[in-house]
């Protein structure tokens, strides 16, 4: 049994339907009944910050997705948020321990570490350590900003290099290491029973390290478009958490977080891709991840996924 936690999100929705479409058995944890599944799915109604709701949830499980974030729930840079994600993670794993041994899958971030300068990375680390404090098989792997559809970064950036002027803001300079969000699927199927991936943490990106300003151009060119660019007034900068909202049609608080993650750590892959290519992850130039997710972002909206 799949146990996916977090599969209303943009990989977990995903991986849930990709699970499912192969013939694996899924469980989904859900908080609001109006979220839709694929048939076949079992849904299991609950809150990770309430103990008492998981008992069901791990009931013979073999792999667990762990794919929460309390990311946008505090406010920017809040310790909370910190706190909040451990929580989660400690009432999750437990309950876990409690139903037998299964295999935890877990997405964190590129730059995550007890000292990072965003909470938001902070609260990944967090995570990982009450993963690691569990003493269950583990996979985890550290992403950046994730090319597919449904990807806030994604989204934000196809609307973003479509605007006729680009401006560029200070942390433009910054090094990243995006990654396409279907080569993402494929291993996070392949870690749930793979003997390779057992008890690793895996950094995954592309070839190329970016700054956000390159990222920008590139994405504009591979796209035919070719748009002006203007470096941005350093006061007219706390503007960008509302055009990633905007952009990505999620809430303020949430953009703030991830705005503070991007202006603040470096998203780059830690060991040059050397874990990737062991594992026969696809080890892509921006360019191949990039064509790779505007074909998804194609396959799903000619096939009506929201």
């Amino acid at each position: 049994m799949n146990v996916v936690l977090g599969a209303s999100g943009a990989v977990g929705s995903r991986l849930v339907r990709r699970l499912a479409a192969s013939g694996e058995s899924v469980r989904a944890l859900i908080r609001r009944e109006a979220v839709e599944m694929p048939a076949g799915v079992e849904r299991v109604r609950g809150d990770l910050l309430d103990p008492a709701t998981l008992g069901p949830l791990f009931e013979g499980a073999t792999v667990i997705y762990y794919l929460v974030h309390a990311m946008g729930a505090q406010p920017l840079g809040g310790k909370d948020l910190v706190a909040e994600d451990r929580r989660q993670a400690e009432h999750a794993f437990t309950a876990a321990v409690k139903s037998g041994r299964p295999r935890v899958v877990y997405v964190s971030g590129l730059g995550a570490s007890a000292d990072a300068p965003s909470a938001h990375l902070r609260g990944r680390f967090a995570v990982e350590e009450a993963l690691e404090k569990s003493g269950l098989e583990r996979v985890v792997f550290r992403a950046g900003i994730l090319l597919g559809p449904g990807s806030v970064g994604f989204e934000v950036l196809l609307r973003y290099v479509r605007s006729p002027l680009l401006p560029l803001p200070a942390w433009s300079d910054l090094p990243m290491q995006p990654f396409a969000l279907s080569d993402l699927l494929d291993a996070l199927v392949r870690a749930g029973h793979e003997a390779a991936f057992a008890n690793r943490t895996i950094s995954v990106g592309s070839k190329d390290r970016l700054t956000y300003a390159e990222l920008f151009r590139r994405a504009a060119k591979a796209m035919g478009l070719s748009p002006l660019t203007l470096d941005m007034p350093r006061q007219l900068e706390r503007i960008g958490p509302l055009a990633v909202a905007m952009g990505g049609d999620i809430p303020y608080r949430e953009a703030e977080a991830l705005v503070e993650s991007m202006v603040t750590a470096p998203f780059v892959v830690e060991d040059d891709g050397a874990a990737m290519r062991e594992l026969g992850i696809p080890y892509r130039t921006f360019e191949e991840a990039l064509q790779l997710a505007l074909r998804d972002a194609v396959k799903e909206s000619f096939a009506g996924v929201q």
